[in-house]
């Protein structure tokens, strides 16, 4: 169980030696393990190539990964399908609408909190509502 000897081989000749005590050092060091000496760290250069978009080569054919997009998409309003900001949100029967889309489904007449109703994943203003759905 003695502790073994630390072996050091000479400074090779590609310059990878300490620069203060020419002890040999692993790649990619921050520090000399001999001397504690920081050591400069040179990057290797970038190629051309390796900036490149590389697709999967599938049988010929270069498939491209679709590119995510970083910040999260904006809900969808639930009557035209396009994205709704939040200046122009409204939300009701579970979905997102545009202000301007939260009409109703039968007179398009326009809903707000007071006279809107939810049947069938659509949205209704009372009198079409009750002429739809009510007791006949």
């Amino acid at each position: 169980g003695e502790p073994k000897p630390v072996v050091t081989s000479p400074k090779p000749s590609g310059g990878s030696g300490c620069p203060s005590c020419a002890a040999a050092i692993q790649p990619g060091a921050k520090f000399c393990t001999s001397c504690g000496e920081r050591l400069a760290v040179v990057k290797a250069p970038v190629s051309t190539f390796s900036k490149l978009s590389v697709g999967s080569v599938n049988e010929g054919k270069v498939k491209t990964k679709k590119k995510k997009n970083r910040f999260g998409g904006a809900p969808k309003c639930k009557r035209c399908g396009k994205s709704v900001y939040h200046a122009e949100k409204a939300l009701a029967a579970g979905f997102t609408w545009h202000k301007a889309c939260l009409r109703c489904k039968e007179c398009n007449k326009g809903l707000s909190s007071n006279n809107i109703t939810e049947a069938e994943g659509d949205i209704f203003c009372r009198a079409c509502y009750g002429k739809k759905f009510g007791p006949k």
